[in-house]
Order: structure tokens, then sequence, then C-alpha cells
């Protein structure tokens, strides 16, 4: 349908734009692991790439162990882990003061990684390919809707004349 074509568009041009705004963004894994860990439900990790704002749930790998990939920019990332509904940080892992009383952050250094002009035109070419196929979807499909619509509008039209026609030989008969 055409919503549907006009919103796959709308979110292939929100992923393009994403893209060229994450670009400098790497990949980085984080590992929580405690032998004593008492979970309670999910496990979650929180950090400065995303403000504080967006917990991200990690995937419980072993008995004592969750991992999870954030895009993080390149530098120092502190982060911590929300283990059943508090705050810590893990003390396998560096730990510095964040200067707020809470304990300290994790911290974690991310070197950056260079991705060659090639690379990107290549994704933002594939990108503006889906694009394109998305776009000339939504053409198609808006063209079909004017097709019906004027058959409709055209049926209806002949349904009004043959309902006349009915009405005036019933005129002519009385």
């Amino acid at each position: 349908s055409l919503q549907a074509a006009t919103a796959a568009a709308e979110e292939i041009f929100r992923r393009k734009k994403d893209m060229i705004a994450k670009c400098s963004l790497v990949k980085s894994k984080i590992v929580y692991t405690h032998p004593d860990a008492n979970v309670q439900g999910a496990l979650y990790v929180v950090g400065t790439w995303s403000g504080w704002l967006e917990e991200t749930e990690m995937t419980r790998v072993s008995d004592c162990k969750w991992e999870v990939e954030i895009d993080m920019p390149p530098g120092e990332n502190m982060f911590k882990f929300i283990v059943n509904s508090e705050w810590i940080a893990c003390r396998s892992l560096p730990v510095v003061d964040d200067g707020v009383g809470t304990g300290g952050n994790n911290v974690m250094v991310v070197e950056a990684v260079e991705v060659t002009k090639e690379e990107r035109a290549s994704e933002l070419k594939a990108l503006e390919d889906e694009e394109k196929a998305l776009k000339a979807a939504a053409t198609e499909a808006e063209a079909e809707r004017l097709k019906n619509e004027e058959e409709a509008k055209k049926l209806a039209g002949e349904e009004e004349r043959r309902k006349q026609e009915e009405e005036e030989k019933e005129r002519t008969l009385k």
C-alpha cells in the first residue's frame, strides 16, 4: 500500500541519516561477570554514550556472565550496570571516580576505527538503491490506487445511470 511504501521510504531515509551520524561510532562489547551474581530478571547497562538515558538489556551467556555490543564514540566511555534495579560498577572492570560519590563508574576507552570512503560510499549507495526501489513501489501503488478510484467512479456512474433509466421506465409505464 501507499502508506506502507511511504513508511518504508521514511525508514530508509532515517537509517541513512543515522548511518551518517554514527559513522564514527565503534561497536564495543561490554561483559559483566560476577561469580555470586543473584540477578532477578534482566541485567542492563547504561552509560555516557546515551547520556545515561538508554538502558540496554544484556544477554546472559552463562550462569554468571552477560554480554552486549553497543555503538560507542571513540574515547573514554563511562557506564554502570543495573542489577536488580540497583546501579552498580562491576569491580572486575576498570573503575573511575565519578566525582559525585556514587562509588565510581566503569570505564572503557574506545579506539577510533577508520571507515574508508569506499566503504561509506558503498553503504550509502545500497541505502539509496533501496530508497529508489521503495519510492518506485510507492509511485506504482499510488498509480494503482488512482486507477481503482477511477474504475470505482465509473462503476458508480454506470449504476447511477441504470438507476435513472429504471426510474424513467417506471414513470413512463404509469
